[in-house]
């Protein structure tokens, strides 16, 4: 969150607040603050329980990296997930979820992308590499169980061209 290369538990306080503002349109309220923090202390504890293989409090690169590697060898499915990344991917996926319809659609991804300052020209075909059959019911859009089977996927693989 702060760009410095590491995960720290000031990264998790930056969410905090950036969850707080989302939440409270843009206001820091102490309150709400103060639940996000216990929330995000809580998922910082149990990722550094998992990921912090030198027990230095910070999660270097490397070991986010392994950390994923051995979430690919000892899971299949998000479903299995440690119950903080779980608890993530509901919370961003209700986050991505523009509209607020249930799903997640290409303006959704389009909308994702910008705000992580990617270029945004080939979503579009990114996120249609991306839909199966089961999608067209959605009118192309991705349920909540899919849309974290896919992050899950996306987490775990080690097939760089998709």
């Amino acid at each position: 969150q702060n760009q410095d290369g590491i995960l720290s538990w000031d990264d998790f306080c930056l969410l905090a607040e950036k969850f707080c503002k989302i939440q409270r349109r843009g206001k820091v309220e102490n309150d709400v603050l103060e639940r996000w923090k216990k929330i995000f202390d809580k998922w910082w504890n149990e990722l550094t329980a998992h990921a912090d293989s030198n027990k230095d409090k910070v999660v270097e690169f490397d070991e986010w990296l392994e950390f994923f590697k051995n979430l690919g060898k000892n899971t299949k499915t998000y479903e299995e997930l440690p119950e903080f990344l779980k608890n993530y991917l509901q919370l961003f996926f209700l986050c991505s979820d523009a509209n607020k319809d249930g799903l997640f659609c290409l303006k959704d991804y389009k909308k994702y992308i910008a705000g992580q300052k990617m270029d945004t020209t080939k979503a579009e075909e990114h996120y249609n590499f991306m839909l199966i059959e089961e999608d067209a019911a959605n009118e192309n859009a991705l349920t909540s169980d899919r849309f974290k089977q896919l992050v899950y996927d996306f987490w775990v693989s080690n097939d760089e061209t998709g």
